[in-house]
């Protein structure tokens, strides 16, 4: 198994915090790892499997060993994950096991869950909720706070600001997948750029 050696997403998030990192950083260091949770959700999609947990203390740092001073963002914790076909096949068994099959209720952290898991319950998990999850860790990351409201007012790009609009469609057709997010300008932008790297591991030295 793989060391994390440096910590998850939420204690950076603390630190940049702390630090009174200026807007325009954190969008930098956000747009290298929400890159890279995206790429997880698409293998993950091809997969057949919906994580349905996505958030920052899930998402774990480790040095790149490839290319010193980078860093690679690990999505972890499949604690209560599912193949896609668990959902059109519910055994008697697992849903036995698991109460949210038989209650309605979503699975997941409350401010990550989807509008539909919240309607619905755990049946309603598709990729596109994941998605949703990765549209709020986002904006965590480079807000501090998880209410799309605030982004007026946050002195993000508009670029960012769009991307996470997208991300936290209400309705999930209207979502766009982990693949379309990819191609965003926002993290287009800053794709050439190595000053996120430099900037992430300044963060979590502090």
């Amino acid at each position: 198994m793989e060391l994390a050696d440096s910590g998850d997403v939420e204690g950076v998030i603390k630190k940049m915090h702390h630090l009174k990192l200026p807007i325009h950083q954190r969008e930098s260091i956000a747009s290298d790892i929400i890159r890279q949770l995206l790429q997880a959700l698409v293998h993950l999609d091809a997969h057949g499997i919906i994580h349905r947990d996505v958030k920052p203390a899930n998402l774990l740092l480790m040095s790149d060993p490839r290319q010193p001073g980078r860093y690679i963002t690990k999505l972890a914790d499949f604690g209560i994950a599912y193949f896609t076909t668990d959902f059109d096949h519910i055994t008697a068994e697992k849903a036995a096991s698991d109460p949210t099959f038989k209650t309605g209720r979503a699975s997941g952290t409350p401010g990550f869950m989807a509008p539909e898991l919240e309607r619905l319950g755990s049946r309603a998990s598709s990729h596109k909720s994941d998605v949703f999850a990765a549209g709020i860790t986002a904006l965590v990351t480079v807000t501090f706070k998880m209410n799309p409201r605030s982004l007026a007012q946050s002195g993000a790009s508009v670029e960012f600001m769009d991307f996470v609009l997208r991300a936290l469609a209400v309705d999930p057709t209207k979502r766009p997948t982990a693949m379309q997010l990819l191609q965003h300008p926002w993290l287009r932008n800053f794709q050439q750029q190595a000053s996120a790297s430099t900037l992430l591991s300044q963060v979590i030295s502090a």
